[in-house]
């Protein structure tokens, strides 16, 4: 009896219309597996498009937009060399588009070293030259100017810097090369010279220096030409304001040469006498070798220390 009523509360018998339905009083559970793998599709959609639309911003960032344009050029170093002229040379080289898409002047396609060397070979006074990039839109160079110390003609002419090298063609009449009051040396052979070459060693070119400094300043003469009949025979040859010559020779060392030439001036030669004479040869150890225009031989002054007691001595 009792077992009829439990089982008559777990299910009730309806008849309708000739019909049995049964009714379970218990309710149908949730479907959670369907739930949870929307919810994991959902999540994996929204993260694809998240970084899809982070790695786009990253390349319109980084390759269209302007935040990487170069805007600022900073020069140091220049003295002779014109900043401006060499920013709108590295505007020049920086600008356009690669593929018609991408900006050149993006501070991630600029090559540091092709920009070095480049404003190197438009700019013959640059010695040394450093570029660095610093993001998102600034260059900065340092320029170190090659020092111009002489000029030296052969086939052609060319600024000579400290260390000997050749690094700009010039023209030796040209305004700017007299107003530097650089020595001008020619080389007699005309052997040929080209752009950055070494022709000229610092110590030969100190020893020119040195002399026509001498000259000039000790004694008052001055120099109008250099010449040497070759760059490798130590012979130089300067030739005075007045036209008359005189001969060195690295070998023997300036101050001996130039003592040598002041004991001949001032014991064998009157200064009234200078512009009439054709040379002084100071090339000999200790003997000293000289000629006046109108001479048919050269006179010899055996050593600086005997000029006077030799003084007009004939030599053929």
């Amino acid at each position: 009896m009792f077992g009829n009523k439990n089982q008559n509360k777990k299910r009730t018998v309806e008849l309708r219309a000739g019909t049995t339905r049964v009714i379970s009083s218990k309710k149908s559970a949730p479907n959670h597996h369907a739930d949870s793998r929307l919810k994991h599709v959902a999540a994996k959609v929204l993260y694809i498009i998240t970084v899809f639309v982070f790695f786009a911003a990253i390349i319109y960032i980084l390759f269209f937009s302007r935040l990487l344009a170069v805007t600022q050029i900073n020069i140091n170093g220049t003295i002779k060399l014109d900043p401006d002229a060499m920013k709108k040379t590295i505007v020049n080289d920086i600008s356009g588009k690669y593929l018609k898409l991408v900006d050149r002047n993006n501070i991630l396609f600029i090559s540091t070293g092709k920009l070095g060397r480049d404003l190197a070979d438009k700019f013959d006074l640059i010695e040394n030259i450093s570029v660095k990039k610093s993001f998102p839109n600034k260059i900065f160079i340092s320029i170190t100017e090659r020092r111009p110390t002489f000029v030296l003609c052969g086939g052609s002419c060319y600024l000579i810097d400290e260390n000997g090298n050749t690094f700009s063609k010039v023209d030796p009449n040209s305004q700017a090369i007299k107003q530097s009051d650089l020595p001008i040396l020619t080389d007699d052979s005309k052997k040929t010279i080209g752009l950055h070459e070494n022709v000229l060693d610092p110590g030969y070119m100190q020893f020119i220096t040195d002399t026509r400094n001498q000259l000039e300043e000790e004694l008052g003469i001055g120099v109008k030409a250099i010449h040497t009949p070759r760059i490798v025979s130590g012979d130089i040859r300067m030739t005075t304001t007045g036209g008359w010559t005189i001969y060195f020779d690295q070998s023997l060392g300036l101050q001996k040469e130039t003592d040598m030439l002041k004991a001949v001036l001032s014991q064998e030669i009157n200064r009234d006498k200078w512009n009439d004479l054709d040379y002084i040869d100071l090339r000999m150890d200790d003997k000293v070798y000289y000629k006046f225009k109108d001479a048919n031989s050269n006179q010899q002054a055996s050593s600086s220390q005997q000029a006077a007691s030799n003084q007009g001595q004939s030599s053929a």
